[in-house]
């Protein structure tokens, strides 16, 4: 992650990216990518390991996930196979008409 990059972090400061991963780790997903992290996740999260978590660590970690979810929407995906191509055979189509181009050889 390109916006990361930089020195390395203060030692004072590796609580935050330790919180931040817990909290990525158990993120959801909504088909199209992965959620955000919210309020109530962080809320959850610290009421359930008892971390005591201050406001400004909140919003350190919101600003964290923001970041992570900008460089996952911007990274590339593989290319996908066209629709009712079939990826074992390549320039082959599989589906009805395929099978009735087949059954005639």
């Amino acid at each position: 992650m390109a916006d990361l990059d930089g020195p390395p972090m203060p030692e004072s400061c590796a609580h935050l990216w330790r919180w931040f991963l817990e909290l990525s780790a158990a993120r959801g997903s909504n088909g199209w990518g992965p959620n955000a992290i919210n309020y109530g996740d962080i809320l959850a999260w610290s009421r359930l390991t008892r971390t005591i978590i201050r406001p400004v660590e909140v919003r350190v970690i919101l600003h964290l996930d923001h970041i992570y979810l900008a460089n996952t929407a911007n990274a590339e995906t593989p290319p996908r196979p066209p629709p009712g191509s079939d990826p074992a055979r390549p320039g082959r189509r599989n589906g009805a008409q395929g099978k009735l181009r087949n059954s005639s050889l």
